[in-house]
């Protein structure tokens, strides 16, 4: 697996590097990769975890990307706090909004649901995880099926003082080692780092 890190995923490459293995007790082995290196090249040919606070593959890279190969682009968001600024430059610059799929988000403004609605945007919440994590993530597979998958999560989806009744760590593993069985799983990218490396670590670990 190629990962590209800003500096603030240094914390998270310092403790992926002391994970042996993951869960299912497959090695985790990490090849750093040049961000200057082409990112079509990075999206289409390889799994890529990206850590960065700011996704240093942009979402619209990777459908301009799929969309020259004749390939579709879904994206799925997993956020306490919609990033509804990068959602709708996506859906207003020809993401096809029915491919967006927003994880966890509270909190939204009036402004936001709207949006969302008028987009027709897919929205799950933490209620749906908690009642029944397995058929959830049926659900959010399904979703991706036949797509290349573009996966952003947020560690601030996390419960915690700043986000209580969040998703759990354990959770986020979970779904996380599932969806790593997903073939068409390109582009994994990790923000929120802010005293959660190591259970960032875990994740990427997961995916390899």
């Amino acid at each position: 697996m190629k990962i590209i890190s800003s500096d603030a995923g240094n914390g998270v490459l310092d403790e992926l590097c002391r994970i042996k293995n993951n869960e299912k007790w497959k090695p985790v082995n990490i090849k750093l990769f040049d961000r200057g290196s082409d990112e079509k090249d990075i999206v289409l040919n390889d799994r890529t975890a990206v850590l960065s606070e700011f996704p240093l593959i942009s979402a619209g890279s990777f459908f301009e990307a799929c969309k020259s190969e004749g390939k579709r682009a879904c994206m799925i968001i997993f956020c306490a706090h919609a990033e509804c600024a990068m959602i709708r430059g996506l859906a207003e610059n020809g993401f096809p909004a029915e491919n967006l799929l927003l994880i966890g988000a509270g909190n939204l403004s009036s402004e936001e649901i709207a949006f969302l609605s008028e987009k027709r945007i897919r929205l799950m919440n933490i209620n749906q995880i908690e009642e029944n994590i397995a058929e959830a993530c049926e659900i959010i597979m399904e979703f991706a099926s036949g797509k290349e998958l573009y996966l952003r999560f947020n560690l601030d989806i996390i419960d915690s003082g700043a986000n209580p009744g969040g998703m759990s760590a354990r959770q986020a593993v979970y779904i996380i080692s599932r969806m790593a069985m997903m073939k068409n799983l390109r582009v994994f990218s990790l923000g929120g780092f802010s005293e959660r490396e190591k259970l960032g670590a875990k994740l990427v670990s997961e995916i390899v």
